[in-house]
């Protein structure tokens, strides 16, 4: 009886070896997978041609005038070819602000971002300031 215990015992731990050894096994392929896929991963970037973001979203003379000022963080996908979709403000001083940058943010485009080599859907966030000095 004794030996049964000792046989029971010594196959338990060799079975629990081997299950933790196929655990590290995939654990260091995940690792290695997800590398390679974030070294093969570009984010989307804005085309040269827009020149700076000011040029692109104009601050009305009305608005400075009257010291409405301050950031806009607005959130949109980037497509597979470069075109802005899915925008929505996520935080604004003013609606009027909000307004001008949901007017011009979907004519921007990106070279689009990829991943292994192809066209990917990014979201991205971007804060545009309007500065009243």
């Amino acid at each position: 009886m004794f030996v049964n215990k000792i046989k029971f015992f010594a196959l338990s731990v060799l079975l629990v070896t081997f299950a933790f050894a196929d655990m590290e096994t995939k654990s260091i392929d995940l690792v290695s997978d997800f590398s390679s896929s974030v070294m093969d991963s570009k984010e989307p970037k804005l085309k040269n041609g827009h020149g700076s973001l000011s040029d692109f979203f104009p601050y009305p003379k009305s608005l400075k005038a009257n010291g409405i000022s301050g950031q806009v963080i607005v959130e949109f996908d980037v497509t597979p070819i470069g075109r802005v979709t899915n925008s929505k403000i996520v935080q604004s001083p003013s609606n009027e602000l909000s307004e001008i940058v949901l007017s011009r943010i979907e004519f921007m485009e990106f070279n689009p971002g990829t991943q292994n080599g192809k066209g990917v859907y990014v979201r991205q966030r971007m804060p545009i300031v309007f500065d009243n000095n």
